[in-house]
């Protein structure tokens, strides 16, 4: 015979199921339960784990792209600067800083096409700095270049004309 429902509560088929379970049995349950609740809280924490990791990794990417248009940026100015230094110096001997600044240049310009080869936009963006690099090249460094070849013993280039035109084309242009 059915005992008779606590006062002011209604007793239903379904309410009776964890009564009827055997101490052993509601204690696998119990235990169940808190084994699910810990297994939640883990793959929660592996979810969070995995998207501040990412988070990380854009942060250091970022970081990176910063740095390396830094030295891009840094080493335009160095080029600029040891081409003027040995168009000043009228010293041929000189481009060999300017051939170092250039491949550094170079290595940083290759190392930016490589960290940005997933982006659209900034590969965009690149291919404009190569224009204005070629336009760059074409209107101070060849020029320049080519005069300090040309430059016969003891010729002072700094009281040509067309050097110190050349000097301002190539700082105005950057």
């Amino acid at each position: 015979m059915a005992e008779p429902a606590a006062p002011g509560r209604k007793e239903s088929a379904g309410s009776r199921w964890l009564l009827n379970l055997s101490l052993i049995s509601k204690a696998r349950l119990g235990l169940s339960m808190i084994m699910l609740a810990f297994l939640v809280a883990c793959l929660a924490f592996v979810w969070m784990q995995r998207r501040e990791q990412e988070a990380r990794d854009w942060t250091v990417h970022t970081h990176e792209v910063l740095l390396v248009t830094g030295q891009i940026d840094s080493g335009l100015l160095r080029m600029r600067h040891a081409l003027r230094d040995g168009l000043l110096a009228s010293n041929p001997a000189r481009l060999q800083d300017f051939a170092d600044e250039q491949r550094r240049f170079d290595e940083a310009l290759q190392a930016i096409n490589v960290l940005t080869h997933d982006n659209p936009g900034q590969q965009a963006r690149l291919a404009r700095v190569n224009q204005e690099l070629s336009l760059w090249t074409s209107v101070f460094i060849d020029p320049a270049l080519e005069l300090l070849r040309d430059l016969r013993p003891g010729e002072r280039l700094r009281e040509r004309k067309d050097v110190l035109d050349l000097l301002s084309i190539g700082s105005n242009h950057i």
